[in-house]
């Protein structure tokens, strides 16, 4: 915390304005060198070209190196008080073009580390100079030692950057010759050292083990050279054991996917349709054969403890899921999704991955141990889902993405260091890591597809590589969509898509959450920022920030009367359904009210139907009644116009359907079936929205064909 002295400002400033630090002619880092005078930035001599708002964000991070320097502080410095702009937009923008200039990267920073949340840190090694100082040591220059030096070269290395030969300031003129040409021999050697391995170190070995495209669940060492893996092959799941290189190939008699395999060769599997639904029943069996026996129910994920005696276990009860290591020890909850949980190898500390928001894959590394000590590992990423622990234990391998869903393979230390270990063009997915330090990594083509079936006539409407329905309108004649896959990029892209003249119209950045009754807004939610809304309005594209105050939000929709209908939670506290005022943007918790998630509301604003512990239930906001639905495996769509039925989704292991659920009578009756296409890569089905009044249905696809690889040079 600042003193009062250091922040109170001097008399002949307005009040009110922040002291600015005393300011550097020349501050140098790396190979660059920043001149404030002059507002320019050159590298090694040569100027780099630099726009006000990047060059801004260098010179503040510049004026306290090594220190956070907070979003707030950057605002108030590019954009001064009465300035109205997109600062998160225009902060990012400009971070990304600095980054760029400097040739930095967000997941191996050299020069400027994110802080999620809080802001930024300059972490190159600085070097302040006065012009005198800089004339005699020219910019980015190389001097070249003369012959007859007495003092002998040195050599400087520097973290951040390439080395670079330095001469020391001759102290006298009586060196021998041969004594300079050694020194510059074994700067020479160094130098060739670095290079050769910056260059030539060799890259990891990927071995393809399945040579069949298929919808990798899961994979796991049984020993050196014998692997464990279920995958969805022809529309059916199935689990087999094969050799490394994929030869003598024998399918296991399992009635589900296999979530961990022990040492002992126990395997911990749940039913093959219910893993993708939610909690499920969590089944032994083994690899010799023999009986599966019932372990647990309620269950999301599971691994084995070392020796085969003991699971850890994800366990979700309402909207919470929990940690038990071992099983009835809870050592965490969260508010969030939980999943790819590992137990480390001497058995005393658990990882897995948090996902703050239900429906979306962002997210983190966080270890805990037996006593419920816990901590995050890693800053948020845009996706994260694969997770496994190093050989060991001295680190936890993963596989994430900074933006889009192109994720690769990194480790964190237990201190919280940070290196990449591969890349490839398609999305990785990290399934094991034997002790030995090879990896089980499927390489998943991803793609989510939106069809709309409009009086009995299918078509794709898809936008790019990963296009999700979020709403559609009473009418059937526009849909909400969200692009998040990369081509959405960080922040995501939201379109509004019309179904008589077929046209896409992209309004703003951020994720689809709602269309209001009338057409005229949209809500949507930078899934960067959870802790406020925008409403943009689709006629003008001006749109309205709708702060939280700290509240996050999971989900949010139109209500009526200037109010928003929204669900999430503050920190620390349970998840919660809340009116908020559009304009006041106050939040008012909603006595009595269940939290649902994939909420739907009746048309004249008094029912609300979503999920609660996988079933549909239907709360009324007036009389705060409750009712569940007893038909199983459903969720909630929308409603009719008159507010007497209900459309729920549907599906068993070979069809999704839409029934329609008479709230009279509490009956179903079928109202559509979904054609499904690409049934190879077919994974299953997100976004759902439905007109029932003018038969208008839209769904979004999600397909994926994976390769199951065997990775060593890891180490």
């Amino acid at each position: 915390m600042e003193s009062e002295a250091s922040t109170r400002p001097p008399k002949d400033e307005a009040p009110g304005r922040p002291e600015q630090p005393a300011k550097h002619a020349i501050i140098r880092f790396a190979a660059f060198e920043l001149r404030t005078e002059t507002r320019e930035l050159y590298k090694q001599g040569t100027r780099i070209r630099l726009q006000i708002k990047p060059f801004q964000v260098l010179e503040t991070l510049l004026d306290k190196p090594g220190e956070l320097v907070t979003r707030e502080e950057l605002r108030n410095r590019l954009w001064p008080s009465g300035t109205f702009v997109d600062f998160e937009s225009g902060l990012n923008t400009a971070i990304n073009r600095l980054r760029s200039a400097l040739g930095d990267s967000a997941d191996e920073p050299r020069y400027i580390e994110t802080l999620p949340r809080l802001g930024y840190r300059f972490i190159a090694p600085v070097q302040p100079m006065e012009p005198e100082t800089a004339k005699e040591t020219p910019p980015a220059t190389v001097p070249e030692p003369a012959v007859s030096t007495s003092e002998p070269v040195h050599v400087a290395y520097e973290a951040s950057a390439p080395p670079m030969l330095v001469a020391s300031a001759p102290k006298s003129r009586n060196l021998p010759l041969w004594i300079a040409s050694g020194c510059l021999s074994v700067a020479a050697i160094l130098l060739g050292a670095f290079y050769a391995r910056a260059y030539f170190d060799p890259m990891p070995d990927f071995r393809l083990v399945n040579f069949r495209g298929a919808d990798i669940f899961s994979a796991r060492f049984v020993s050196n050279s014998t692997v464990v893996y279920s995958a969805r092959l022809g529309g059916k799941w199935q689990t087999l054991v094969s050799e490394l290189d994929g030869s003598n190939n024998r399918t296991l008699p399992l009635s589900g996917v296999v979530f961990s395999v022990s040492d002992r060769g126990d395997l911990a599997v749940m039913p093959a349709d219910e893993h993708e639904k939610g909690p499920s029943s969590l089944k032994h069996a083994s690899l010799a054969g023999g009986p599966e026996t019932l372990l647990d129910a309620g269950v999301t994920a599971a691994d084995w403890v070392p020796g085969g005696k003991e699971l850890a276990l994800i366990r979700q009860q309402g909207s919470d899921q929990f940690v038990e290591f071992p099983k009835g020890n809870v050592v965490y909850r969260s508010e969030g999704w939980l999943n790819c949980i590992r137990v480390s190898h001497d058995g005393k500390q658990v990882a897995f991955l948090e996902h703050p928001v239900h429906d979306d894959d962002a997210g983190h590394v966080r270890i805990a141990d037996r006593s419920g000590a816990t901590r995050v590992l890693s800053h948020e990423w845009a996706s994260t889902n694969g997770l496994a622990w190093g050989p060991l234990d001295r680190e936890v391998w993963f596989t994430a993405a900074h933006e889009g869903l192109s994720r690769s393979l990194y480790s964190v230390s237990l201190s919280g260091r940070l290196r990449k270990l591969s890349k490839q063009p398609l999305p990785l997915r990290l399934l094991d890591v034997s002790p030995n330090g090879h990896a089980l990594v499927a390489a998943d083509e991803s793609r989510m597809t939106v069809r709309t079936a409009v009086a009995g006539q299918e078509s794709d409407i898809s936008q790019f590589d990963y296009t999700d329905v979020d709403d559609m309108s009473h009418d059937g004649h526009m849909l909400l969509l969200t692009e998040s896959g990369d081509a959405g990029g960080l922040h995501y892209a939201s379109f509004v898509y019309d179904l008589n003249s077929h046209n896409a119209k992209r309004f703003g950045s951020g994720r689809g959450l709602a269309l209001s009754p009338d057409k005229t807004e949209a809500l949507t939610v930078d899934p960067q920022d959870w802790t406020a809304l925008t409403i943009t309005c689709l006629i003008s594209g001006r749109g309205t920030r709708v702060p939280g105050r700290g509240f996050r939000y999971q989900w949010a929709r139109f209500l009526d009367r200037g109010q928003l209908l929204v669900g999430g939670s503050y920190a620390n506290q349970p998840l919660e359904m809340a009116y908020q005022n559009i304009h006041t943007g106050q939040i008012v918790p909603i006595p009595g009210a269940p939290y649902l998630d994939h909420v739907t509301i009746s048309p004249d604003g008094s029912k609300v139907a979503g999920l609660s512990s996988g079933a549909t239930e239907i709360f009324d906001l007036n009389t705060k009644s409750i009712e569940r639905v007893e038909e199983s495996e459903t969720r909630p769509i929308t409603w009719s116009d008159d507010g007497s039925t209900l459309f729920l989704l549907t599906h068993s292991s070979s069809a999704y359907s839409l029934v329609a659920y008479n709230l009279a009578n509490h009956r179903c009756a079928p109202w559509k079936t979904l054609e499904l296409h690409d049934p190879a890569a077919f994974a299953g089905v997100a976004g759902v929205a439905a007109a029932p009044a003018t038969d208008v249905v839209a769904y979004s696809a999600h397909l994926t064909l994976s390769r199951l690889y065997l990775v060593d040079g890891l180490l």
